[in-house]
């Protein structure tokens, strides 16, 4: 989709600094641990995997303060949950994510059956992975969503920011045209980029607006 590419190029003219970026599969997991302990995923990438590449990779990562999580849609999902469950990241950028909620009416039932297999149906239990109660975590958020998800995200990211504003939980909104696609996460990704490594700060103060088309941050 055009991100390996740009990073590539971006890095070879001096624009971005050396990196490491690693894309997972997602396997229906969630990227968490499955409650019957068959798929221990969440735990796999974070006590596994990170430390692999750091590793094995010297001068990346090796505190939260170095390491960024992404996702979009239901990586957005993982991506808000990973932050705020592990500390381990310092800045988190959830495109499109899916806010869901048992029972997991949000979703189709093709989707339904992974969220089910995966988490509590109790909605007591589920409030580690809520990302309604955690609202990921400490770290640095921004969220983003075209005005066209076929969805209705864009909605519900902004019923989130608001939640956070509440909260008191800081975060940066931008709603932008766009759909549930490609061809809207792929130019938002790359514009994000510079703040995931840490060369520029989330743009932007003031209230949450009314609109929610114009970009937003949280108190």
């Amino acid at each position: 989709y055009g991100i390996a590419g740009f990073l590539a190029d971006q890095e070879a003219k001096g624009m971005l600094p050396p990196s490491l970026w690693v894309a997972v599969e997602h396997f229906k997991s969630w990227y968490a641990n499955r409650t019957d302990g068959t798929f221990p995923y969440e735990r796999f990438l974070l006590e596994e995997l990170v430390p692999r590449l750091e590793a094995e990779h010297p001068g990346f990562g090796g505190s939260p303060s170095t390491r960024s999580v992404a996702g979009l849609s239901m990586g957005g999902f993982g991506a808000l949950n990973l932050a705020a469950r592990s500390g381990a990241f310092s800045t988190c950028l959830a495109l499109s994510p899916a806010l869901i909620e048992p029972p997991f009416q949000q979703v189709g039932w093709f989707l339904r059956h992974s969220l089910k297999r995966t988490f509590p149906l109790d909605p007591a239990r589920f409030v580690p992975w809520n990302p309604w109660k955690h609202l990921g975590g400490a770290c640095d958020l921004v969220v983003t969503c075209g005005t066209e998800d076929k969805y209705g995200l864009a909605e519900t990211c902004r019923t989130f920011a608001r939640i956070c504003q509440e909260r008191g939980r800081p975060l940066y909104l931008q709603l932008s045209p766009g759909g549930h696609d490609w061809a809207y996460w792929t130019p938002a990704f790359k514009r994000w980029t510079p703040w995931l490594l840490g060369l520029a700060e989330a743009p932007g103060t003031g209230p949450v607006d009314a609109t929610g088309i114009s970009p937003m941050i949280g108190p």
